[in-house]
């Protein structure tokens, strides 16, 4: 979350803060759907005071959302802006109950990102700050489109796999490498 909070600063000065003016993708928005479910499965399991639960949501299925994020849109660099801002948001304040000093610590850090763009001052404590609203519901059909992208792209390494081992069991000094596919 640090390099994010530093990757999302450097991406503010570099486009003079016109990085928020972009509009989200698919996988954007792929994203934000994800997040708000992983807000809605937190809050539900921190009500029944189920903390390990609570744990798996705010931080482990959230650090392999991110991760799963940044592998799809290929780097840190393609990711939007809004997403990464409200993803270290949400994490800090989700994480606070259980972890309160390194949510303090990302939570100071986005605001004074926060400072920079807007002269606003927001700081406070995460503490004090209300749970995180969902910005839409969980939309099904998004999520289902998500699952079928990752199953279409496990098929095409799968596939990639097989003829490489394929054409290495043929040739032994075969060195190249596929550099497209054609899908129907």
């Amino acid at each position: 979350s640090q390099a994010a909070v530093a990757h999302l600063k450097a991406q503010q000065q570099a486009t003079n803060y016109d990085c928020y003016k972009t509009e989200k993708g698919f996988l954007d928005k792929v994203f934000d759907n994800q997040l708000n479910f992983l807000i809605e499965k937190s809050f539900a399991e921190y009500e029944a005071m189920m903390y390990q639960q609570a744990l798996k949501f705010c931080w482990f299925e959230m650090d392999s959302l991110r991760k799963q994020y940044q592998d799809m849109v290929g780097s840190m660099e393609n990711m939007h802006p809004d997403c990464i801002k409200r993803f270290i948001e949400v994490q800090s304040i989700i994480l606070s109950p259980v972890c309160p000093h390194y949510s303090e610590f990302l939570w100071r850090m986005v605001k004074e990102l926060d400072y920079e763009v807007s002269a606003v001052k927001t700081f406070g404590h995460v503490a004090k700050t209300t749970w995180p609203k969902v910005s839409a519901p969980f939309d099904k059909v998004l999520a289902r489109k998500y699952e079928v992208l990752q199953s279409d792209m496990r098929g095409f390494r799968l596939g990639k796999e097989q003829v490489m081992a394929e054409k290495t069991k043929k040739n032994k000094e075969f060195a190249g490498k596929i550099t497209g596919a054609v899908a129907y």
